[in-house]
């Protein structure tokens, strides 16, 4: 069975990233577009405050490429806690806060 073509305006826009994208990232983000739940999960990502977004990205950036490098808890409270020995690792090595002050919630 034969596709129909798309549209004048989306060919246009086809053929521009065609031509001026970098391939490998135009497979990429093909691939991943096919992920169940990819693009909602990143609407939900870019939906969330800045501040939170930036701790979830230095988190990730923290814990390394592995599978088993991060660890999620979900408690009947409904606190979900995200952990990975990398991220320990490093915390560990950040200079003490003054008495009784909290981690700053981003941590870059």
């Amino acid at each position: 069975m034969r596709r129909s073509r798309p549209p004048r305006g989306l060919r246009r826009v086809l053929y521009q990233l065609a031509d001026t994208a970098d391939p490998a990232l135009l497979v990429e983000l093909y691939y991943w577009s096919r992920e169940p739940q990819f693009v909602s999960i990143i609407r939900q990502f870019n939906l969330l405050p800045d501040e939170a977004r930036d701790t979830l990205m230095a988190f990730f950036a923290l814990a390394k490429d592995s599978e088993h490098s991060v660890t999620i808890t979900i408690s009947r409270d409904g606190v979900l806690t995200l952990s990975s020995p990398q991220v320990s690792e490093y915390v560990r090595k950040l200079p003490p806060l003054a008495s009784g002050q909290l981690w700053p919630p981003s941590v870059h």
